[in-house]
């Protein structure tokens, strides 16, 4: 275990701890050593193939694992990836590297490659639900959800999501988008590139958005069948949406769909601005806002 000192203003230290390999990274939350509000860094790439025949098939172990257990520190991946995370949980909410972000906690320069996330709900391919932020990351790989909140990224969002992107599939009953399921926090400078499926509030970036969406776009095809389809979000509850665009084709059976946006909520007044999609590529002449 290596130990890096730094200082804060206060003049009181805290030990910057090191991971180096997969074992370790689950060790954070479960081992004494490694609380859930320490401070994390990575110091090489991960290969996480392992953990397809860890815990009868169940793979990896989130870290934090509920609003009761959240992760509360700061993890910097130092521009570092881990390759082949394997998490296949089918009775459990949650579910991503970081299952649940508190308040406060942090998570950035990180890339998760060639993943396969699976939860009940509040899944995604690198965190479940996040209250605080997450910057400079991105997910590859499949995410997929039996019910509610999957995001390719996220599955919901309270924080910030910064200059982040993933590519992979993404599928889910409902609430599920390419980055996030669903935002009520902010979402900037960041896309998504991967196919969306789902029933209802299924978006290319953002299945449902009640917060910030600004500086972000979305390419991968959207395909929803029920209710509320869009290129770049699902259903727009309120909050705004700024400087956006989608290409990526809109399909499938469900009704309210729309280029841009399924469906505008027009009672909370939420504003569309200098956004746009591609008529051609989508394969829609219409759409809300």
């Amino acid at each position: 275990l290596v130990l890096t000192v730094f200082f804060l203003s206060s003049g009181s230290s805290w030990a910057v701890i090191s991971i180096s390999n997969i074992v370790d990274l689950q060790k954070i939350g479960k081992d004494p050593a490694y609380p859930l509000n320490g401070e994390y860094e990575l110091t090489q790439d991960i290969d996480a193939s392992d953990t397809v025949n860890w815990n009868g098939g169940a793979g990896f172990k989130p870290i934090g694992t509920s609003w009761d257990n959240p992760f509360t520190g700061k993890f910097d991946g130092k521009g570092h990836k881990i390759t082949g995370l394997y998490i296949n949980r089918s009775s459990t909410n949650y579910i991503g590297l970081f299952g649940y972000m508190g308040s406060g906690s942090e998570v950035k320069n990180i890339g998760i490659e060639n993943a396969m996330v699976f939860g009940v709900s509040y899944v995604g391919g690198l965190v479940g639900w996040n209250e605080g932020t997450v910057s400079n990351c991105y997910s590859t790989g499949s995410v997929s959800g039996i019910v509610y909140y999957v995001g390719g990224l996220v599955g919901w969002n309270y924080g910030t999501v910064s200059g982040c992107y993933s590519t992979g599939s993404v599928s889910g009953s409902g609430i599920v988008g390419g980055l996030a399921g669903w935002n009520e926090g902010t979402v900037t400078k960041s896309y998504s590139m991967g196919a969306v499926s789902g029933d209802s509030y299924v978006g290319g970036l953002v299945g449902f958005n009640g917060g910030t969406v600004s500086n972000s776009f979305a390419m991968g095809a959207v395909t929803g069948y029920s209710n509320y389809i869009g290129g770049l979000i699902g259903y727009l509850l309120s909050g705004s949406v700024t400087n956006t665009y989608s290409t990526g084709s809109v399909g499938g059976s469900g009704s309210n769909k729309g280029g841009l946006i399924g469906y505008i909520y027009t009672s909370y007044n939420p504003t569309v601005t200098s956004s746009y999609w591609d008529v051609e590529t989508s394969g829609m002449t219409t759409s809300a806002g």
